[in-house]
């Protein structure tokens, strides 16, 4: 099922609040892709999502980011926030938008 990719799970706490769910949602993101073979580092950073990702991507060298979103809008030009467009702009990777719940992958 894998391509012996390197997967980074990076999650951001903005908020006191989230302290603990962010670190939980990580962990129940990694099963599925050990299950497929790979074996998953986990980073859970504090402070603004764009900027610690920006962060992220100059410190490592990353091929493509997965980044999960909120759907803006049902249709259209803009679906997507003004954050994952300034995403896009801001670091070198290509960047992968996902909106919605998806239980399994099975094309791309």
């Amino acid at each position: 099922m894998s391509c012996r990719a390197e997967v980074t799970l990076l999650g951001i706490v903005e908020r006191p609040g989230m302290a603990e769910a962010i670190p939980a949602a990580l962990e129940r993101g990694r099963e599925p892709l050990r299950e497929g073979g790979l074996s998953p580092e986990l980073f859970v950073k504090k402070g603004d999502p764009l900027a610690e990702i920006v962060r992220q991507t100059e410190t490592v060298a990353y091929d493509l980011v997965v980044v999960g979103a909120v759907r803006k809008h049902s249709r259209g030009r803009f679906w997507m926030s003004a954050k994952i467009y300034r995403l896009i702009r801001e670091i070198e990777p290509a960047v992968l938008s996902v909106a919605g719940e998806c239980p399994e992958l099975k094309r791309i």
